[in-house]
């Protein structure tokens, strides 16, 4: 839950933002009034930029992971510029600070409660598509992940929640990571590469069939930009019809074998 904010990356990166106040307080002293007064300007027209941003930020960010992930490169950002402002070689002492972090500190993902279930390809091919005769009936929501895709850390809270206000014995989630499964990923048209804009992919499937899938491919190959909101998603995948057409037929209740907790 909330606790993983207080997991290394979060603290590091603020305490690394908060040293440039101390800094900045060490050479105002040294500094003559026309410095200062320029250094405050700077900082001020900074701060209010940063604000404006974080706030289209804010309204744009789809889970509090995002936001702060998002709010702490902008505040990075913020800091190299008035880093500059006092001098080249502060800037560069922030450039290698930052650059450390980026490197050895990660984000954590979020370990709430969730209700669905990691596939591995037998199991995919087995539950959720089934090429033999006997198609699977249930409808699976599949979110195909890489540990290592900030995009991917961040849609999973929302994910986490979506399994545990739909999960039917009928209307199942589960998440496949392309990192250890690279050719079902593959097999799905989903690229994998350190650039791709299809990390996270969900795809719906009903009858072992894909029905719909987030973000949408065109058939030239173009990705669409995939918005992971929650009302979005809901939406994008009829998720409130299908939750109540499985209750109606007898698929509600406890979610079966997709009961499950991050670990």
């Amino acid at each position: 839950g909330l606790l993983r904010f207080t997991s290394p990356y979060y603290v590091v990166n603020f305490v690394s933002l908060v040293t440039y106040m101390y800094l900045r307080t060490q050479v105002l002293l040294y500094t003559d009034e026309h410095g200062a007064r320029r250094l405050e300007d700077w900082e001020q027209r900074t701060s209010s930029l940063l604000v404006i941003v974080l706030i289209g930020r804010f309204l744009r960010s789809s889970s509090p992971d995002e936001f702060v992930a998002t709010a702490f490169l902008f505040c990075k950002a913020s800091v190299a510029f008035l880093a500059y402002c006092i001098s080249p070689r502060l800037l560069v002492w922030y450039l290698v600070l930052f650059g450390v972090l980026e490197l050895t500190v990660y984000q954590p993902v979020y370990r709430g409660p969730c209700r669905y279930e990691y596939l591995n390809p037998m199991e995919f091919d087995d539950r959720v598509v089934n090429e033999g005769k006997d198609k699977p009936k249930d409808s699976w929501l599949v979110c195909f992940f890489a540990s290592w895709s900030p995009p991917c850390v961040h849609v999973e809270p929302t994910f986490a929640k979506l399994s545990e206000r739909f999960t039917t014995q009928s209307l199942r989630f589960a998440k496949v990571d392309v990192a250890r499964w690279p050719v079902l990923a593959k097999k799905h048209g989903i690229s994998t590469s350190g650039v791709s804009k299809q990390l996270p992919t969900i795809i719906l499937f009903e009858g072992g069939r894909e029905v719909a899938r987030i973000p949408h491919v065109y058939p030239d190959g173009r990705v669409a930009k995939g918005r992971f909101f929650w009302s979005d998603l809901v939406k994008g995948f009829e998720l409130d019809m299908r939750y109540a057409r499985s209750r109606g037929s007898g698929g509600g209740g406890g979610g079966g074998g997709a009961d499950k907790k991050n670990k």
